[in-house]
């Protein structure tokens, strides 16, 4: 059977038009028209791997029981590390356990766990 007619013979059974069990005449009551093209599946989005979908469930496990940052976008923080000495600022972004953090003197970088509220 051609590839085509496959495509048409699926969209008529998914759009109602299957038969009444054990019957040769199309369900009552179904007005659908069948679409003589049905675009080809493998065009409607890039074919995924298995194992594809494995490690992005996976990263998303991790992702959720790892570490998190307890200030939101827009807190006041001050963040005191060895490397960037101490800065006030307001958090920007944070991705994981990093945060950004802008200052009067640029933007910075810091683990959360360098990080304490404002008084």
């Amino acid at each position: 059977m051609p590839a085509t007619t496959r495509r048409i013979i699926l969209c008529w059974e998914l759009s109602g038009y299957r038969t009444a069990v054990g019957g040769s005449t199309p369900l009552q009551g179904v007005v659908r028209m069948v679409k003589a093209h049905v675009q080809d599946l493998a065009s409607m989005g890039r074919p995924v791997k298995l194992s594809t979908l494995i490690v992005r469930a996976w990263c998303r496990v991790l992702a959720a029981i790892g570490p998190k940052s307890p200030y939101r976008v827009g807190d006041a923080v001050v963040g005191e590390d060895p490397f960037n000495g101490r800065q006030e600022g307001i958090v920007l972004s944070h991705r994981g356990p990093s945060v950004e953090l802008s200052a009067a003197a640029g933007v910075f970088y810091y683990d959360h766990r360098h990080l304490r509220p404002q008084d």
